[in-house]
This record gives C-alpha cells, sequence and structure tokens, in this order.
C-alpha cells in the first residue's frame, strides 16, 4: 500500500515537474522579449528625434536655398548643387512621402533638368517652400 502511494506521488510530482520546467522556459522566455520590446520602443524613440532633425535641417536648408535665390538673387550651380543634394535625401523616403509633396518634387526635379537659364526660379522657389513646409509639419514621416 505505502509502495503504491509512493509510486503515485512520483509519477504526480515528474508531472508537476515537467510542466514547472516548461512554464519557467516559458516566462524566460517572455521576460527576454519584454526587455527587447522595450529596448525596440527606447531606439524607435531616439529615431524619431533624430528623424526630426534631419527634416528640420532639411527645411532649413531650402529655407536658405530659396533665400538665396529670391532675396539675394542668387542662382548658380552650386545652389543647384545644394538641391539636388536634399533631393537625393527625399528621394531615399519617396515611398512614405505624401502624394502631394512627391508630386512638387517631381516639380522641382523636372525644373532643374533644364538649362540654367531656362530655369523658372519663382516656381522652384514656391515648390520648395511647399516641400519645406510639409518637412516642418510634424505628420510628415521622414526614415
Amino acid at each position: 500500500m505505502l509502495n503504491a502511494i509512493t509510486h503515485t506521488l512520483n509519477d504526480y510530482g515528474g508531472w508537476i515537474s515537467l510542466i514547472s520546467l516548461i512554464f519557467s522556459v516559458f516566462l524566460a522566455l517572455m521576460t527576454g522579449n519584454i526587455k527587447k520590446n522595450i529596448k525596440l520602443i527606447l531606439e524607435h524613440k531616439d529615431l524619431n528625434k533624430q528623424r526630426s532633425k534631419i527634416q528640420s535641417s532639411l527645411a532649413k536648408n531650402i529655407e536658405s536655398i530659396c533665400q538665396n535665390i529670391h532675396d539675394d538673387k542668387l542662382f548658380d550651380i552650386s545652389i543647384i548643387a545644394e538641391l539636388e543634394e536634399i533631393i537625393g535625401i527625399l528621394e531615399q523616403h519617396k515611398k512614405i512621402l505624401p502624394f502631394k509633396i512627391r508630386i512638387e518634387l517631381f516639380y522641382v526635379q523636372h525644373e532643374l533638368q533644364k538649362k540654367l537659364s531656362d530655369i523658372n526660379q519663382e516656381l522652384l522657389c514656391k515648390k520648395l517652400s511647399h516641400i519645406k513646409g510639409a518637412l516642418k509639419h510634424e505628420t510628415t514621416y521622414i526614415g
């Protein structure tokens, strides 16, 4: 009788130990996932700060270029090179830009393909100002 009780308790004890082991492994994995998720959230906040800096930097660059074109009447190959650099940065994230901004970007690119003397500087500044406004707006996501 005592052997039967001992044998039954050993069987149940073995199953309880096995379930406890599986549960412990599951908890360890979940805790690791929680740590990874927290780490990803913190990295995402850092990326948002960096994205915001990039957007504000691009907006300031566009603003200074428009000021050079409009106020100072400066428009030469170096300004076009700066615009091409900004367009290259925006092109990397073209798929996530709003449709209106992509159209404005297309017009700027089309205008810059013309000869230097044929470029409509007023239209260029207008389109660049639209892009600058979108970059300053918080809902536009780049990166």
